[in-house]
């Protein structure tokens, strides 16, 4: 089965973007914390291309954790319920939101027995000059499988994915004052871009990395 990567142009209001993309945590207040943000690329930036697509499979099973890779709208539920749980109900209007804004999101699951307990979500782009550009929306662990190392698996397995369907550069967004997230990323070869002041609607700066690949 195909994950579909919608590299369309995107047609929601720019603005609206930003605000769901910025105002969403990610990865590490669900792993220890702290919060980073989901990048927002614009609508320009992008255009109608045919780019990789992502086919179901499980990728490994490591330290009794399955890791699969599959689409999110036949697994939205128990997704959105992961996302509900790691971060605050304040946050879950803007999840919701974005989640129905890129329905097409292809995902890293790590599941125990088959309950859901880790989640990696990314979208494809493409760029001018054909190349495709990976952007990482989350990184969510259940509190109770935190410090297993699901989060490097997760972000691991979904590098090596990404490899292999010759995506060019991944990016993604985090908070200037985010150590911990800095480490992690850094740890994998992700590069401090530039700092964007006041990015956040708390009006904290961000830190935009990349990571080049093929």
């Amino acid at each position: 089965m195909k994950i579909s990567t919608d590299l369309r142009s995107e047609s929601a209001d720019e603005s609206t973007t930003r605000l769901a993309a910025a105002t969403l945590s990610t990865d590490f207040q669900a792993i220890d914390g702290s919060r980073e943000k989901t990048p927002t690329v614009s609508p320009a930036a992008t255009k109608t291309c045919n780019g990789p697509s992502i086919s179901s499979t499980q990728l490994a099973t490591m330290g009794g954790i399955d890791y699969d890779t599959v689409p999110l709208l036949p697994n939205l539920t128990i997704i959105t319920e992961l996302l509900h749980r790691c971060f605050p109900q304040a946050y879950w209007v803007y999840i919701d939101s974005y989640l129905r804004m890129y329905p097409s999101l292809a995902c890293v699951l790590a599941t125990d027995k088959q309950k859901l307990v880790g989640c990696i979500l990314f979208r494809l782009e493409c760029q001018p000059g054909s190349e495709v550009r990976a952007t990482i929306a989350y990184l969510a662990v259940d509190e109770n499988y935190r410090k297993r190392k699901i989060a490097c698996n997760l972000m691991r397995r979904a590098i090596q994915l990404l490899k292999s369907e010759r995506v060019n550069e991944i990016i993604l967004h985090t908070e200037v004052n985010n150590r911990a997230s800095l480490h992690l990323y850094e740890k994998f070869g992700f590069i401090r871009h530039e700092r964007i002041p006041g990015y956040y609607p708390t009006n904290v700066d961000a830190f935009q990395l990349k990571l080049p690949l093929n």
